[in-house]
């Protein structure tokens, strides 16, 4: 699709959001938010299908579902997406005290490669622990609670630090879903590793033009 086309597209994503926003019409889908883990490659779109009847069901009017929620920040995501059958949209949203939208977007790689290049920065654990957390979370698909408690335990009462771990993670979550829901395990198609490959290389090189000029994205 023409980038002019993924702009239009992207944009109607977030004015429905905010519309569902503003008028209550969103979903909240709690049974697979949080801390729990993300489905594995090849379950990704079952799991779809059975929560939000993507690919299963035809959509026949735009969905909004809140699937996790950090107080001032949330993640939303919008069905129908349109790269494939299974697709939707991941979009962020940053309310202030009163619980009005300070910020909404979809959020891309580049904005969690600055958002992980941040956190090293942070603390210590960080930026030894980082990659390895990354790698279980994308990799081996464990927990953000079990993330936490292997990797963080020193840091785990700084809630600064912990609200934005949280949002690095959950957000990550989403888009590795979509990852693999629009690119499932084959002989061809990477998913979500060729996500866990960029984090990799960002540990290398460390800032996103050098990972674009290896990676093609």
């Amino acid at each position: 699709m023409p980038r002019n086309k993924d702009n239009e597209a992207i944009n109607e994503a977030i004015r429905i959001v905010k519309e569902a926003i503003k008028n209550g019409n969103v979903e909240v889908v709690s049974n697979i938010s949080g801390l729990g883990s993300i489905p594995k490659r090849e379950e990704v779109r079952k799991k779809l299908e059975e929560y939000f009847g993507i690919g299963k069901d035809k959509i026949t009017q735009p969905k909004v579902f809140l699937v996790e929620d950090l107080g001032t920040y949330k993640v939303y995501i919008k069905i129908p997406g349109y790269k494939s059958t299974h697709d939707f949209f991941v979009v962020s949203v940053e309310f202030d005290k009163n619980n009005e939208i300070k910020n909404i977007k979809v959020p891309t790689h580049d904005d969690l490669a600055k958002l992980y290049l941040q956190l090293k920065q942070k603390h210590e654990a960080l930026n030894e622990y980082l990659i390895n957390a990354t790698i279980r979370y994308i990799r081996d698909r464990w927990s953000l609670y079990d993330i936490l408690n292997k990797y963080f335990k020193d840091i785990i009462d700084n809630e600064e630090i912990m609200f934005n771990l949280k949002k690095f993670f959950l957000t990550l979550k989403w888009m590795v879903i979509q990852e693999d829901a629009n690119y499932p395990p084959d002989d061809k198609n990477l998913g979500s590793l060729y996500t866990l490959a960029l984090y990799a290389l960002l540990e290398l090189y460390g800032n996103m033009s050098l990972v674009r000029k290896v990676l093609r994205w």
